[in-house]
């Protein structure tokens, strides 16, 4: 777990798939999340979830507020230890915390984590 001054950042797991986080995945609402262009059910996001779990390659985590209200995520795939690179996504689901700066908090956090913890050296928007 990685906390910041906010939040906590935690692996996700199909246990923190809901239909909150369902509803994130409108692609009426957020058709720039790739994987929103579908008609996602909460079979198939369970199944996404759950396939980088435990993946050497791939660091998939909940963002949560103190009281562990689960607001977004931010996902590092792939990583390649042996070119020091990682590709991020991060989705703010909950539109309340939008535009207050969580992004900056997590991608901080998250980012001081993977070069820590896996010598990454550049980081890849998508």
């Amino acid at each position: 777990m990685i906390v910041t001054q906010r939040f906590l950042l935690k692996l996700l797991t199909i246990d923190d798939v809901n239909q909150n986080y369902l509803s994130w995945l409108n692609p009426e609402i957020n058709s720039y999340i790739e994987y929103a262009k579908s008609n996602t059910s909460m079979k198939a996001l369970r199944s996404y979830v759950g396939e980088r779990e435990n993946r050497q390659d791939v660091l998939f985590l909940g963002i949560f507020t103190k009281d562990k209200q689960h607001i977004g995520n931010i996902k590092y795939e792939p990583i390649n230890q042996k070119n020091k690179t990682a590709v991020m996504g991060i989705l703010i689901g909950d539109s309340n915390w939008r535009g207050v700066g969580v992004a900056a908090e997590v991608i901080k956090a998250s980012g001081d984590y993977l070069v820590e913890q896996y010598g990454i050296d550049y980081f890849i928007r998508c």
